[in-house]
């Protein structure tokens, strides 16, 4: 009944301010008042880019994975019991797979660690080889937007993350605090490095980016630092893709991304072919949850793909909205929209960017087949017009600049 009534006053609302500019836009024509002008304003208070709180517009992005998987038949997915045996490597998201175990039956963070290490090895499928990849917390980050939606409740902040600390009870007010994840993170870093697991070797990513708790690694009991993965980004999911060219070069012909996130997707159809010449012959992600659980081969679908598509899909992703970047259309218009024709340069330099080219680009995601090049042709109330035209240039300069670090991330 509350949601009901929420979204009855959000139309509401929608429709005044939408009555509102109209109104406007009428006292000008009367008075002869200069439209294009008038456009430099902010006409009403909403954004078709940010919602009423000021975090960007939520996308739904695992539409994007729910469309590619289109291609792929039933039988290209295997159960890891029916994999053929290789030189495995899994690669583990810390942080997200931490905030999907159960904690119920813990006391401790020290119990927390050890139980961490088993689910790990359980979702691992006897990998030769485990990297696990951390998160790095920073003020003004690319991703405080998501986190803020995240987070339902007040930080509270923990003086002490140790092994003998209990779990609070309330763990949401836990986990809304950037200190206590970085503290718990250098705690399970530690613990793992301290106890390495028998039958593999296990490989700890950098955390940090000014200061750098470095890479390190345990190969037969051996400890030694790992200068090459001392990479200097913020976000797991693009730290694997480093790891997963390392693990590459170590021998690995089979890497398991464990990482329930359409980002990582992304990034490992976008450096497929990088990686296959390095020798790596299978890419499997674990995604979906309870009976939707299932092993994505990704090998399988960039070779299905239009090769131009895997080029462009991080442009395409970020472009139509991810984690960084507000909702612009959905992920099967922006497949649709021709992203290899006009896409293809975007990111490679972002102090240059192709405005009309990505417009175009836009424009074809929020009205499909259309003949129109800006948002300006297109046939929309002059209002709707207001809403969204002004946003386009700004949309597209953020993600610019991210997918130019996602397509530079080996170079670091």
């Amino acid at each position: 009944m509350v949601e009901k009534q929420t979204h009855q006053t959000k139309v509401k609302e929608s429709k005044k301010q939408l009555a509102e500019t109209q109104k406007i836009f009428d006292i000008a024509r009367v008075q002869e008042y200069d439209i294009q002008e008038l456009l430099t304003y902010d006409l009403i208070d909403t954004s078709y880019l940010f919602d009423a709180e000021g975090l960007m517009v939520k996308p739904n992005k695992s539409d994007l994975c729910s469309e590619l998987e289109k291609m792929l038949e039933p039988t290209d997915y295997l159960q890891p019991s029916a994999w053929t045996p290789a030189n495995t490597t899994a690669i583990v998201d810390v942080m997200a797979h931490l905030r999907r175990m159960r904690l119920a039956n813990l006391n401790t963070f020290g119990n927390l660690c050890t139980d961490f290490l088993g689910y790990v090895r359980s979702l691992s499928h006897n990998a030769n080889h485990i990297d696990f990849v951390f998160d790095t917390y920073i003020d003004a980050s690319v991703k405080d937007s998501e986190r803020a939606r995240r987070c339902n409740c007040s930080p509270i902040d923990l003086n002490d993350v140790s092994p003998e600390t209990p779990l609070p009870v309330t763990m949401e007010s836990f986990w809304a605090s950037s200190m206590n994840k970085a503290k718990l993170q250098l705690l399970l870093r530690k613990y793992i490095l301290d106890n390495p697991m028998a039958a593999a070797d296990i490989v700890v990513s950098a955390i940090g980016l000014a200061e750098i708790e470095l890479a390190r690694g345990v190969f037969s009991n051996i400890g030694i630092t790992l200068p090459e993965l001392n990479v200097k980004i913020e976000e797991a999911d693009v730290r694997m893709i480093p790891h997963a060219l390392h693990s590459v070069n170590g021998g690995a012909s089979r890497v398991i991304l464990l990482s329930n996130d359409t980002d990582v997707v992304v990034l490992g159809l976008h450096y497929w072919s990088l990686l296959k010449g390095h020798g790596l012959k299978e890419l499997w992600i674990r995604a979906g949850v309870g009976n939707s659980t299932r092993h994505i081969p990704l090998h399988t679908l960039a070779e299905k793909m239009d090769p131009e598509i895997c080029k462009v899909i991080l442009p395409l992703h970020h472009l139509t909205g991810c984690d960084s970047s507000s909702k612009f259309g959905t992920k099967a218009a922006g497949l649709k929209a021709n992203p290899a024709q006009h896409l293809q340069e975007f990111g490679k330099d972002p102090a240059n960017i192709d405005f009309a080219r990505v417009e175009q680009y836009l424009v074809n995601v929020f009205k499909c087949a259309t003949h129109c090049e800006s948002m300006d042709q297109l046939s929309l109330p002059s209002q709707q017009k207001d809403h969204c035209g002004p946003c386009v240039t700004a949309h597209f300069v953020a993600p610019a600049q991210f997918v130019a670090w996602r397509q530079n991330v080996l170079q670091w």
